[in-house]
């Protein structure tokens, strides 16, 4: 009888919030269905500086620390700690890492806080820079210029501007900025214009 006393309206919005009920209910009872695995890796397929790095992951729930510390395996092996924050785990090397050197960086075994294991193994794959110096140019077309070496295959290049002649410079960063200090080529050469024709 009270059914029938609700209005059409009132019966349809009863009739849906039933079935949603009944269907979160259902989830409920199911459970989580969902597996661990890893949402990000911040050095993947890169070639980075070996100064200073931090292997960055970032998984999709909260990871159990023991586990990966036993499934965590990078090749050629690196000294190191871990530290977690939530759903983010960072590795930072102990000492510098090697130059020119291929790094694999894998996950097996890992679990999450309940237990419920990564269903597969993880690889991921980074590259640290060749060795490479930065000097002034002294003679050709380096002259005045700030040019980086490779010290692996030899090769040079010119990384200061072209229309600037160098008087001083300084790497930041570890080497990840050039801070310099010069004149215009053309300034010089307006100079030794005017003094010719004196």
């Amino acid at each position: 009888m009270f059914i029938k006393t609700l209005s059409r309206i009132d019966r349809i919005f009863l009739t849906t919030f039933s079935v949603l009920i009944l269907l979160i209910g259902v989830v409920i009872l199911r459970g989580d269905r969902t597996f661990l695995e890893v949402k990000s890796f911040n050095l993947e397929g890169k070639t980075v500086s070996p100064r200073n790095v931090q292997l960055l992951f970032e998984f999709n729930r909260e990871v159990d620390k023991d586990s990966v510390e036993k499934g965590l395996k990078i090749e050629p092996e690196i000294p190191g700690r871990l530290s977690f924050i939530g759903k983010k785990m960072a590795f930072t090397p102990s000492n510098q890492l090697a130059y020119s050197q291929e790094y694999t960086v894998t996950l097996a075994n890992i679990l999450d806080t309940t237990g419920k294991p990564m269903p597969r193994t993880r690889r991921f794959h980074f590259t640290t820079q060749n060795e490479q110096i930065l000097y002034r140019g002294t003679s050709g077309d380096e002259a005045y210029r700030i040019v980086l070496y490779d010290m692996k295959t030899g090769s040079k290049k010119i990384v200061s501007p072209l229309d600037i002649y160098v008087l001083d410079f300084a790497p930041l960063h570890h080497a990840e900025k050039i801070i310099f200090s010069g004149i215009y080529s053309r300034d010089i050469l307006n100079k030794s214009d005017s003094e010719q024709s004196i």
